[in-house]
């Protein structure tokens, strides 16, 4: 008795449903695919869009323009302890 611990597919799972991999994404830009592809799923995640069709977002300088993702500090909030 877990409750809602266990998700409805890992239930569905557990009672014997055969779990299958999607290996294609259609949504993030393929080099953040690429990074959660080689750090969570051993390479086996694929992207289904081309950079092409994910430009980076303008107005901002990119420290890397190759590469569509950055940190960036957004500073403190009003209130926020030390």
């Amino acid at each position: 008795r877990r409750g809602l611990s266990l998700s409805l597919y890992g239930r569905l799972v557990k009672e014997g449903l055969e779990p299958y991999f999607l290996d294609t994404q259609f949504r993030s830009h393929p080099k953040l695919m690429e990074w959660v592809a080689g750090s969570i799923y051993e390479g086996r995640l694929q992207s289904g869009i081309l950079e092409d069709a994910r430009p980076s977002v303008g107005g901002f300088e990119w420290p890397k323009k190759k590469v569509p993702v950055a940190f960036v500090e957004m500073g403190r909030w009003a209130g926020e302890s030390v």
